[in-house]
C-alpha cells in the first residue's frame, strides 16, 4: 500500500502529528513554568514560617494567658470554676508547646521534600510522610499529628443564654466531628474564636492542634479543632429553623461572628452577608445586638478576647449614622430576607 493510501487524514481537531508534538512541548514548558512558580511561592512561605514560628507561638500563649486571667477577674466564679479555667489554660499551653516542637522539626524536613499531585491537592512529601498540603485555591497547611487533649471549660452563662448563642454558631461556622458525628465541632485559626465558642459549649472539650497554615500574605497561623463532647450537633437546616422562630439577638450575634459580614448601604441601612445570602436591614438591629450582648456579659467576654468583628459591630451600632428604628421591625425584616431565595455572594 502506498504512503498516500496509508494516510488517514489529520487527527481529531484538525491537527497533524507535528502540531500535536508542538502542543505537547508547549504544555510541558507551561507545566514546568507553573510548577516553578508554585515551588518558589512555597519556598517563600516556608522561609517566612521558619522566621516567625517562635513569635507566633509566644504570642498565642500570651493571648490565652491574658484572656483566661481576664475571665477569672471579671466573672463571678467559684473556686472550683477558677481551678477548672486554669487547668483549661494549662492544657492549651501544653498543646502549643508540643505543636511548636513538631512544627519546627517538620519545617526543617521540607528541605528534602518532593511534590506529588493528587486530584486537587499538591502533597509535599518527605519520604513516606506528607509534610505539606496545598489546595487548588492556594491554601497551604503543614500537618501536625497526635497533638490533642481533653479539657473542661466551666459554664459562664445561664442555660437560656447558652442556647441562644449556640444557635448562631450552629447556623454558621460550627461543624460535626465526622460525616455522621453527633458532637459539635469548631475548626479555626483564630484564638479568640476558640474562647468565644468554648464559652457557649461548656463541659468536656477535645482540643487538637492539627497544623500550621502557611499564608501567602501575612503571618502563618495555628490550626485548631475542638469537639464539644457534652453537646449534640444541630444541623444547619435545623439551626436556621430554630433561629428564625426565636429571633434572638444573641443568635444573630454569633451568626455574624461565624460567617457574617457587615457593610453600609446608604445612610441608615446595614447589609449582612451570611453565606450566599445578603440581607439589608435597619441599622438599629446592630445596636440591639450589642445591648443584649452586654446585658448577658457575653459582650464583656468578647471585649476581653479583643475580637475584631465584635469591635466592628460596636462601631456600626453606635456611630452617628445609626438609625433610630423599631428593633422588632428590624428583626422581622431580617428573617423575611433570610427566608428568601439565596443571592449570589458578593465581595463587600
Amino acid at each position: 500500500m502506498s504512503a498516500r493510501a496509508r494516510y488517514e487524514g489529520p487527527r481529531a481537531g484538525g491537527r497533524g502529528p507535528r502540531a500535536d508534538a508542538a502542543l505537547d512541548s508547549l504544555t510541558e514548558r507551561v507545566n514546568r513554568a507553573l510548577a516553578k512558580m508554585v515551588y518558589n511561592d512555597l519556598k517563600e512561605r516556608i522561609a517566612r514560617a521558619r522566621a516567625e514560628l517562635n513569635s507566633i507561638f509566644d504570642e498565642t500563649k500570651s493571648y490565652f494567658n491574658e484572656a483566661i486571667d481576664g475571665i477569672i477577674r471579671e466573672f463571678k466564679l467559684t473556686e472550683e470554676e477558677v481551678n477548672e479555667l486554669n487547668r483549661f489554660k494549662e492544657t492549651l499551653l501544653t498543646l502549643l508547646d508540643r505543636a511548636h516542637e513538631q512544627a519546627r522539626t517538620r519545617l526543617e524536613e521540607l528541605d528534602t521534600a518532593h511534590v506529588e499531585k493528587e486530584e486537587k491537592t499538591l502533597k509535599v512529601a518527605t519520604g513516606n510522610a506528607v509534610a505539606l498540603l496545598v489546595t487548588e485555591r492556594g491554601s497551604a497547611r503543614l500537618p501536625l499529628y497526635g497533638i490533642s487533649a481533653t479539657a473542661y471549660f466551666p459554664p459562664l452563662f445561664q442555660r437560656n443564654v447558652l442556647e441562644a448563642l449556640q444557635l448562631g454558631w450552629a447556623a454558621s461556622d460550627e461543624g460535626q466531628n465526622g460525616r455522621k458525628g453527633r458532637r459539635p465541632l469548631m475548626g479555626t485559626s483564630h484564638p479568640w474564636q476558640i474562647m468565644a465558642w468554648a464559652a457557649t459549649r461548656p463541659g468536656r472539650l477535645r482540643i487538637s492542634v492539627y497544623g500550621i497554615f502557611l499564608r501567602r500574605k501575612g503571618k502563618p497561623s495555628i490550626a485548631w479543632r475542638i469537639v464539644a463532647q457534652d453537646w449534640h450537633y444541630v444541623s444547619k437546616r435545623e439551626a436556621w429553623r430554630r433561629l428564625r422562630a426565636k429571633c434572638d439577638p444573641l443568635s444573630l450575634l454569633t451568626l455574624y461572628l461565624g460567617d457574617g459580614k457587615m457593610s453600609w448601604r446608604g445612610r441608615t441601612m446595614l447589609r449582612i452577608s451570611v453565606g450566599n445570602t445578603d440581607a439589608t436591614l435597619p441599622k438599629s438591629i446592630a445596636r440591639m445586638i450589642v445591648k443584649e450582648a452586654y446585658a448577658t456579659k457575653y459582650g464583656d467576654l468578647l471585649d476581653m478576647l479583643k475580637c475584631e468583628k465584635w469591635e466592628a459591630l460596636k462601631m456600626k451600632a453606635y456611630s452617628p449614622r445609626a438609625a433610630r428604628l423599631d428593633p422588632d421591625f428590624a428583626l422581622r425584616r431580617l428573617f423575611e430576607l433570610a427566608e428568601s431565595p439565596p443571592l449570589p455572594q458578593q465581595n463587600l
